[in-house]
């Protein structure tokens, strides 16, 4: 199966490819950075609906893995017509692509932004959409363009994944747990924004990579929450990473972000009925990772 992955050198583009790489399957990466290691990387931005669709023809993909994205909430915040360029304008230009070149099956990346902060968690896939971020409105409307129009033209994967983590993440992106991870190492002292008592449902990259694999070779349609189901305060994971380090982490207390959720996280019948899968990276292995990652900086 040959497979265009877009975004296929970030965290999770890259574990996805290494996936699908060792069990023989042909991969193309669309990223306007280097770092896949694979044969064919294009760098372009998937907003240039022209270059793009260049390397749909080209290529004749069977499959899509639509990764690429704007992924920061404070961003989209600051910068809601960047966010919508990016990730409404930059998923349009890859789903044109698809349709015309043939593509069988798209699966696209989502989001808990998606839910907004009314629903109640544990959160199923039937709660109401209410996004009140720029990112989160954004994700909403890939995912209807691709339910509601694209499934005319290839069969499609919504998933709305949790909080992804893993060794290879660094701590300028803001991802909380390698910057709670970073920080603590380096400093002792960690930033919490809030009061720390946030929860969030954290599966680890190489858990990700597994189930986008599963996803690339089924046919049904469906929008699925992808994570463990299991809560985990920001107090928890610095207490957790203290523990690994084996000394005491200091908390700096901040004022709550713009556009954050409070407490996010999944039911995930729906995943195990469908899919037959579950994470397999405990949280406390995922974190000796990372940790070890840190150390090794």
């Amino acid at each position: 199966m040959k497979v265009v992955i877009t975004g296929g050198s970030g965290l999770i583009g890259s574990a996805t490819a290494r996936a699908l790489v060792a069990l023989d399957h042909e991969v193309v990466i669309i990223d306007r950075r280097a770092g896949a290691d694979v044969n064919r990387h294009y760098a372009i931005d998937i907003a240039d609906s022209a270059a793009v669709k260049e390397v749909f023809q080209r290529e004749k993909p069977d499959a899509v893995m639509h990764l690429a994205a704007q992924v920061s909430v404070p961003v989209s915040v600051q910068d809601p017509i960047g966010d919508m360029r990016d990730n409404v304008q930059g998923s349009l230009a890859v789903f044109e692509a698809a349709r015309h070149s043939g593509a069988r099956r798209v699966v696209v990346a989502s989001s808990a932004a998606v839910y907004g902060d009314a629903a109640v968690p544990p959160i199923a896939e039937t709660v109401p959409v209410l996004p009140q971020s720029p990112y989160g409105v954004a994700k909403v409307a890939m995912e209807q363009y691709v339910s509601g129009f694209y499934k005319e033209y290839f069969n499609y994967g919504i998933f709305r994944y949790g909080n992804i983590y893993g060794p290879q993440q660094r701590h300028q992106s803001g991802a909380v747990i390698a910057k709670l991870a970073y920080d603590a190492a380096t400093t002792g002292h960690v930033r919490v924004d809030g009061d720390g008592t946030q929860e969030r449902d954290f599966v680890h990259v190489d858990d990700i990579a597994a189930v986008n694999v599963l996803a690339l070779t089924t046919t049904d349609n469906w929008v699925i929450n992808i994570g463990s189901g299991k809560p985990v305060q920001v107090l928890d994971l610095v207490r957790m990473i203290g523990q690994i380090l084996e000394h005491n982490v200091e908390i700096d207390f901040a004022p709550t972000r713009p556009g954050d959720i409070h407490s996010s996280y999944y039911d995930v019948t729906r995943m195990r009925q469908i899919l037959k899968w579950e994470p397999k990276i405990s949280l406390h292995e995922g974190l000796r990772q990372v940790v070890a990652a840190v150390q090794k900086q």
